[in-house]
């Protein structure tokens, strides 16, 4: 059974502007810093995902190209621990979510008996993709708390970060 490495910071590559070099840090990383960094893994991938799905979108309805570039700007977000960034994509995968659950129940409310059976399958599709939008809503929001949480300097670090193997993939 593998331990996880509590190693001091100056073991860990971190990046500079001009090339990647061992930076001397007399700190530990904290559990924090570790969670944080694997929820931006996360949601980093989430949002690669919720970007193909407006890009498929946006083919069809040209409003949906604001949907990407606010995806976008969460994905740059994640990576660079920006909250405002996150906080944006927090508030309109927030507005996104109520509006799905608003229009799945009221459409499928005032439809037909017959209608209701004949489009089943639309909304458990759409169902699906309300739950699952809850889930990217409550990844996105564990970021956004931690990185409230952790300080400056932390913050620092993680966003100089590379090559850190040590981070799991954060499901709920």
């Amino acid at each position: 059974m593998a331990e996880i490495p509590t190693a001091p910071l100056a073991s860990y590559n971190l990046q500079d502007d001009e090339s990647t070099e061992i930076i001397d840090h007399a700190e530990e990383i904290t559990t924090d810093m570790k969670q944080c960094y694997s929820l931006s893994q996360t949601v980093k991938a989430l949002a690669l995902v919720d970007l193909f799905f407006a890009i498929m979108y946006a083919i069809n309805n040209a409003y949906f190209f604001i949907p990407i570039i606010i995806i976008i700007v969460g994905y740059v977000g994640a990576k660079r621990y920006n909250l405002n960034y996150i906080g944006l994509y927090l508030i309109y995968t927030f507005i996104i979510n109520v509006a799905r659950i608003y229009f799945v129940f009221y459409i499928y409310y005032h439809l037909t008996p017959d209608k209701k059976s004949d489009d089943m399958f639309n909304f458990i599709t759409s169902l699906m993709c309300t739950l699952i939008g809850i889930w990217l809503l409550h990844m996105i929001w564990k970021l956004h708390y931690l990185i409230r949480k952790l300080t400056s300097d932390e913050l620092e670090f993680l966003q100089q970060l590379s090559n850190y193997s040590n981070y799991t993939v954060i499901l709920w």
